[in-house]
Formats: C-alpha cells, structure tokens, sequence
C-alpha cells in the first residue's frame, strides 16, 4: 500500500475540495520561517512522475458531480527517474526521465535551485523550473523555436511554428510562501493565450484549470511537470498529477482525479474495435482486433495509480499477453500507435 502523502504537502488534499484561496491562507507560513536545508528535486531515488496531457476527442467533456470527477480528452504519461538511468552530453551528466513514449534529460543546479532539460536536436538546455524566484520576478518557458507567429488559427497546423502554445510565454510570481519550510512559489494564471492551452490559462477551455495551480514546489518541482513541455501530437502543456518518491506518493494535485486520468472520447479505429478475452484473465491475455489488416503499434499495461507495469509490441490482429506475474486487480491496456490510442480495462484475477 503506498504511504500516506507526508504531512508538509497535506495542505494539497484541501485544496481540492475547498475553495484555493481560504485553504491556501489557513496553511501558509511566515516567508522568513524555513528550513535552512535545501530539498533537492532529484532525491530519494527512483521517483514517478504521472503527467496529464490533452488529448484529440470528437465530443465535449463532461464534468461528473461529485465525489467522481474525470477529466475528458486526456492522457496519462508515466516517467520514472533512477539513479541508472543517466546520459552525458558535453561532459555534463542528465538524468534520463524515461515517459514510455520519449525521453527528457534533465539536471538539477542545486545551488539555485533550478532545472534545466537539455534537448539533443538543438545541442542546448533550457530552463524549466527555478526555485530562487521572488514575487515581481517573471518566469518564461523555452522557446524552442526562432517564429514569433503562430501562423495557423489553433498554432497546430505548422510544426515549424510552435511546439507548444506556452512556448516563449512569460507570467509573473503572484506569491511565494513556505510549507514547513518548503517554498512554493505561485504563478499568475496566463492570460492572451490560445484557449486551447487547457489547464493553466485563466480563460481555459472547459475551465479544466480550476483542478490545477500553476506552481513551483521546492523537492517536487514545477505543477506541469519536470520536462516541461512533453512531446506529443498535441503540442500542449501538461500537469503534474502525482509524484512519488520510492514507493511514498509525496504530491498529488487533486485526489479526485488521482494518478491517472484517460477519459479521450475518440472512437480510435471505428471500424477495428479492440476485444480483450478472457476477461478477467488469470495467465493469457488475448488483444483482438477486428480489423482485417495488421495492427501495428504498442500495448502498454499500466495499473490505477497510473504506473506502467508492462509493454508488448503489437504487430498483428491478435496478440498474446502473459498477465500470471501481475497482482490480482484492475488494470488499464493502452494501443497507441502514436497517432491513436485504445484505452480498454481489464481485471487480473
């Protein structure tokens, strides 16, 4: 059973059931009263990070009432960190954070407080996250590119514009405060971005940004996650769902949603639906496609707290997964061909 999450972000778990403002106000502290031992982003090796990304739908999403709250049009990408997974690039060693379906590699300055991803294509590292930062300070994200102009309606038609709709967009400290002497620092909602930009925009589509703040947490990192910007087709911010630290889960933005969220309303092949059988399985799980051609792409298994927990190529109508060393429970299988997606649930008995 994971650890409860430790008391000096207990406040988070409010927060998403109350308004922000009244729960942030009760739990902050004096800015002078802090640890004087910094938390590094990258201790207590291996750390989860589960990032929530949008994802192309057909049809608007639908917020449940309470106590059940998804979110529509999304996925989940799972990256771990460990202290094996490293590479060097100009005599400089990165941690490789490993998403399944890309890498990051990342440093951290600990003088600083800063994180910096480095991108291989372009031979330079960009800053990510920085802890030093105080309210009249601004923080703006990478710019990756050299256009000034998105010159699609959406800024997703051209790959030589943006890579995604933040990209060289800068917004101002509101406030920092310390939690038990962790420092968090708190970002004003952007504002003249393209209402596409779903969870940190102050006019968000969807309002999806009442479930998400725009922060910096020292030992955590930044609430869109420690990459960054994670390449996918959408070409959008994601957000920091949960972080665990070994086995511990030590953040997590709203316990309503939990750790993992995969809720796209895309009829994915409509003409190929994905059977699973037996269901639930004990030994052999059997993925079929009806489809006439080949299926070609990848099946990823990942558990509800969002951990990827096995990935098998997928290259035919039918395919064959042994599930016997899986614990008893209730799983998500993903196709994603990097395109499209399927995301169908089974039980392992």
């Amino acid at each position: 059973m994971k650890k409860l999450l430790f008391i000096s972000l207990s406040f988070f778990l409010a927060v998403a059931a109350t308004p922000a403002k009244c729960q942030m106000s009760a739990e902050r502290e004096n800015t002078n009263t802090r640890e004087s031992n910094y938390r590094p982003f990258f201790s207590s090796l291996p750390i989860t990070y589960n990032i929530v990304v949008s994802a192309t739908c057909k049809s608007l999403p639908v917020f449940n009432a309470e106590p059940s709250i998804t979110l529509s049009c999304t996925q989940t990408f799972v990256g771990e960190l460990s202290a094996e997974q490293t590479a060097v690039f100009n005599g400089v060693t990165y941690y490789n954070l490993d998403y399944a379906y890309g890498n990051a590699y990342l440093r951290e300055d600990t003088l600083t407080g800063r994180i910096f991803r480095y991108y291989p294509e372009y031979d330079t590292e960009y800053l990510v996250c920085d802890m030093s930062l105080m309210p009249g300070d601004t923080f703006c994200f990478p710019k990756l590119t050299q256009n000034d102009t998105v010159n699609s309606w959406d800024g997703w038609s051209n790959v030589d514009t943006h890579f995604y709709q933040e990209e060289g967009v800068c917004t101002p400290v509101d406030t920092v405060y310390y939690i038990n002497g962790r420092k968090v620092i708190h970002f004003k909602s952007f504002n003249n971005i393209d209402s596409y930009t779903r969870f940190f925009a102050a006019d968000a589509l969807y309002d999806t940004n009442a479930l998400f703040s725009l922060e910096f947490i020292e030992g955590i990192g930044p609430t869109f996650g420690p990459a960054g910007y994670i390449d996918n087709s959408e070409r959008l911010l994601g957000a920091l769902l949960c972080v665990h630290h070994g086995d511990s889960l030590t953040y997590i933005a709203d316990p309503r949603l939990g750790c993992f969220q995969c809720y796209a309303a895309i009829e994915d092949y409509e003409a190929a639906e994905m059977k699973l059988y037996p269901n639930p399985a004990a030994d052999m799980l059997f993925v079929e496609f009806s489809a006439s051609k080949e299926m070609v792409g990848s099946l990823v298994i990942s558990n509800m707290m969002g951990s990827v927990v096995q990935k098998v190529d997928c290259n035919s109508a039918v395919s064959q997964i042994d599930v016997s060393n899986l614990p008893s429970g209730v799983y998500l299988i993903t196709f994603n061909n990097g395109n499209r997606k399927i995301v169908k649930k089974f039980v392992k008995m």
